[in-house]
């Protein structure tokens, strides 16, 4: 007989009880909690037997060094699958550790559980419940927490562009990234990270910069027109960049006078597999507003615009090269 499939959404809530109650007290209020939720329905408990199993064949969490979503896609599976993938998703995680990968990208469990993600090539635009706009750019994530007190908004991955709207309670709001804090209570910006750091550039308004747990006096105040970057150092203002921050929101690549070879690498996070152009073009520049729907179309675009052509060797193999 085959084994039960359990629902994608239970096993997500699964995870986030196993990433929640890592290194909590047995017997806390917590894992009452959990027990508690396990009780409520018999797919509560076959999740997590099944998540709690695969720690076990793995003999302390080598199933960590895989991705959330092939956990997920190796708890549906029955039993002799599962183990299967496991294997296999060890094995490519152990191999992205040579390769040098940050612990944040072989675990993304933040992204994973976050309120709301996009995949690579994707943008999603919402309204939140106080009105404000909310911008996800290509492979973004965001967690929500609305209360009495504040508006938070806590960028997990990639970039957000947030308009904000008047508070009737008078609440901040805020956008947490890699351990800074952007606050305002009215105006536009765009939070992008960018390895260890954040990128704030401000389009409208006024917003203030502090470091993660810190209260008092903001860090820095970033207006309209500036643009910071905020890491382990602190905030500090940095020149203005030759592509427009917010012109992904409006689905374009707006640039002036931006290389060849940076603008493929900006092109290329909205496009699955390797984008590169030979260093014999990388500095030919380009100016001009080019739009994301079709990356295809794009890159043929280039070739009208510019001494180059551009070679595939497969849909997720693209070279751009010196017309010959």
């Amino acid at each position: 007989m085959p084994e039960a499939i359990v629902p994608a959404e239970v096993v997500r809530q699964a995870i986030a009880w196993r990433v929640k109650l890592h290194g909590e007290p047995a017997g806390s209020a917590l894992w009452l909690a959990c027990a508690r939720w396990r009780a409520a329905h018999p797919q509560h408990e076959l999740a997590w037997c099944r998540l709690q199993a695969i720690g076990e064949e793995l003999a302390g969490g080598v199933a960590g060094l895989g991705s959330a979503r092939s956990l997920v896609a190796a708890l549906h599976a029955p039993t002799d699958v599962r183990r299967r993938r496991l294997l296999k998703g060890a094995a490519l995680g152990l191999g992205a550790v040579a390769c040098g990968w940050t612990a944040r990208e072989l675990m993304p469990w933040s992204a994973w559980l976050a309120d709301h993600a996009t995949a690579v090539g994707e943008r999603q635009d919402m309204l939140l419940a106080d009105g404000s706009r909310l911008q996800l750019d290509t492979h973004s994530a965001v967690s929500l927490r609305f209360d009495a007190a504040e508006r938070l908004i806590a960028l997990e991955r990639g970039a957000l562009c947030l308009s904000c709207a008047e508070d009737v309670l008078h609440r901040p709001l805020r956008v947490s990234s890699l351990g800074a804090v952007f606050e305002t209570q009215q105006g536009r910006f765009v939070v992008r990270q960018e390895g260890q750091g954040s990128v704030l550039e401000v389009t409208a308004g006024q917003v203030g910069i502090r470091r993660r747990g810190e209260a008092g006096a903001y860090a820095a105040l970033a207006r309209a027109g500036d643009r910071y970057l905020v890491d382990a150092a602190g905030p500090r203002q940095v020149p203005r960049a030759d592509i427009a921050a917010d012109g992904w929101a409006e689905g374009v690549i707006a640039t002036q006078g931006m290389r060849l070879d940076a603008f493929l690498a900006e092109l290329g996070r909205y496009r699955r597999g390797y984008l590169g152009c030979d260093p014999a073009v990388g500095a030919l520049r380009l100016s001009g507003v080019y739009r994301l729907d079709d990356t295809d179309k794009l890159l043929a675009v280039l070739t009208r615009a510019l001494p180059v052509k551009v070679v595939y060797r497969s849909p997720w193999w693209v070279r751009v090269q010196a017309v010959a």
